[in-house]
């Protein structure tokens, strides 16, 4: 094959002449898969050849236009996406567009910077975090293998609650105040908090680390960062590439913690994993749509009316059509299984991890479940390799799940 094998694609033998059917079921040529990992989360209604029909059919689009052109698509695709935001977290807000989460990641730093250009940026992101794999955003990442030379900004992660309790056996509410504190050092010895500081503050943080293995940062936490950051005349940025879009709570998951970011990202689900697509939000309540100047950004493919009246379509239909009971049913009936000796689970809206007890390893777990006789696809992370993390479409449904769940059940009890 002509294909360069450093794509997540080449890490195990990959799966050739696949065909869907249903929300989450795929076909190879001799077997059947429930898919709980729907393309990183991406592929967030199943498989879904009718919207590709719906956008095709409801206009004459222009596939791509010169760059003094604006799009009616865009804007009508802006105006619901803020709103939409605005009934979640209730605060009014403009929005600019990437075509990656990175890439969204990196516009928000962008957009945070053009408020004090004359300042280095520094920022701060929590241990175990994951931003993307872009040059830029792939340096903000906890993992050594994901960060490369280091650019023009300085750098710093702060505590993670978790893995404190974890090393040092702490409660989570002493973890915390640890955490507070060491946070505070940090601040203190960088001197950032002072008039004559030559760097920007930026925060970067995800209320639920997925890659990290489903580490949910306590409220408390972020509250304090947040509050931090704003006192020293920092930036705050929600990564909301997986979290948002009803995965673990609400459209978006901040509101959940009362969280009142500057700038949320949100990437994964919009186009449904047809074509790329990340949206940056800002809030109006800051001075950053106001010095974010025409021609500080651009990108070719941002301005297609494909992408946003495909965009449209998919958030119409999660709006209306509130997907919920397959994944909660499947879920809870898996936790309520008398299985507490092989497992724990954290649920939410339509995201579960699976913790392996008695030094099981998820990916030898991930391995077996290809080879029950109808195979499941799940997720698992380096950085936490006891656990199994479930994302599946928002559409899949229940009896998808009970195989899944029934698949799961004999791999860890043979």
């Amino acid at each position: 094959m002509n294909v360069l094998k450093g794509d997540f694609v080449y890490r195990d033998a990959p799966f050739l002449k696949i065909k869907s059917a249903n929300s989450s079921t795929l076909y190879t040529e001799h077997k059947t898969y429930i898919d709980l990992q729907s393309a990183s989360g991406a592929n967030i209604l199943g498989y879904r050849n009718d919207l590709l029909e719906r956008v095709l059919t409801s206009g004459n689009y222009i596939q791509g236009k010169p760059q003094i052109f604006e799009s009616e698509t865009r804007l009508k695709y802006a105006k619901k996406l803020t709103d939409y935001i605005y009934d979640t977290n209730h605060r009014h807000g403009k929005v600019a567009f990437e075509i990656s989460g990175a890439g969204g990641i990196e516009l928000a730093v962008k957009i945070a910077v053009s408020t004090q250009s004359h300042l280095t940026p520094m920022i701060f992101t929590i241990e175990s975090c994951y931003h993307g794999r872009s040059i830029y955003a792939s340096h903000l990442s906890d993992k050594y293998n994901y960060r490369t030379h280091h650019l023009d900004f300085a750098q710093h992660y702060l505590p993670n609650p978790e893995k404190v309790m974890q090393i040092h056996n702490m409660s989570q509410d002493s973890a915390i105040e640890y955490c507070m504190i060491q946070t505070q050092n940090l601040i203190d010895r960088l001197s950032i908090s002072t008039d004559k500081s030559k760097y920007l503050p930026i925060l970067i943080y995800e209320t639920v680390q997925n890659v990290g293995g489903g580490i949910d940062i306590p409220e408390k936490y972020l509250k304090y960062l947040e509050t931090t950051f704003k006192n020293i005349n920092g930036v705050t940025i929600a990564d909301e590439i997986f979290t948002g879009l009803y995965r673990v709570s609400d459209f978006l998951d901040t509101p959940r913690k009362n969280l009142v970011p500057d700038i949320i990202v949100i990437s994964k689900g919009l186009t449904n994993a047809i074509v790329p697509l990340s949206v940056v939000w800002v809030c109006n309540n800051t001075k950053l749509s106001e010095t974010f100047t025409a021609g500080t950004h651009s990108s070719t493919y941002i301005n297609s009316d494909f992408t946003f009246a495909l965009g449209s379509i998919i958030l119409d239909e999660l709006k209306t059509k509130h997907y919920s009971c397959g994944g909660i049913s499947a879920f809870s009936h898996l936790i309520g299984q008398n299985f507490s000796h092989l497992f724990q689970t954290s649920l939410y809206r339509h995201y579960c991890t699976v913790t392996l007890n008695n030094d099981m390893s998820a990916h030898d777990v991930r391995q077996k479940l290809y080879h029950t006789d109808i195979g499941v696809i799940v997720a698992f992370t380096s950085q936490s390799k006891n656990k199994l993390l479930m994302h599946p479409a928002h559409t899949i449904t229940l009896d998808e799940m009970d195989m899944a769940v029934g698949a799961l059940s004999d791999v860890l009890l043979a």
